[in-house]
């Protein structure tokens, strides 16, 4: 189901424009024009491009303003900190994919130490002799003296 708009004739378009030039004492915006004919933006783009252009062209861009004046000097010192805001977002953004970029990498290295630790604690020790002697809870008069054995295999049984 389509919807069809009734569009004005290109001389009531000039019409309102002339209207709306004489109102506000300069030449509309697209906007503006399509708003006042009743129609969409894209809908007056589409159908009026001559037009479009036409208005485009007679747009007084900030570059044409005169120099020395307050609003030329406001314009520079806004555009100025555009530029000086453009390269500190560049700059933060560098150094949050430098940021994302280590804490990636620490999470890996993390992840391999957990298993490596994992993997250890996994590995049962088998006590030594000395460990025997010094867990060993007789009294020492009670303990065998084991230090007259030359051959340490006697004892490992």
């Amino acid at each position: 189901m389509a919807n069809h708009t009734h569009l004005p004739t290109e001389a009531t378009v000039r019409d309102h424009l002339a209207e709306l030039r004489q109102r506000t004492g300069r030449t509309p915006s697209i906007l503006a024009l399509a708003s006042r004919v009743g129609l969409s933006n894209t809908t007056f783009r589409r159908h009026f491009p001559d037009l479009c252009a036409e208005l485009r062209a007679n747009r007084r861009p900030a570059g044409d303003l005169a120099a020395g004046t307050e609003a030329t000097e406001a314009y520079d010192r806004l555009h100025d900190d555009n530029q000086k805001l453009a390269a500190r977002n560049r700059d933060l953004a560098a150094d949050l994919d430098l940021a994302i970029a280590h804490i990636q990498r620490l999470t890996l290295e993390n992840d391999q130490l957990r298993r490596q630790l994992h993997a250890a604690r996994t590995v049962t020790h088998s006590p030594t002799a000395a460990h025997h002697a010094a867990s060993d809870s007789r009294p020492a008069w009670r303990r065998p003296d084991r230090s007259r054995f030359a051959d340490r295999s006697v004892l490992s049984s």
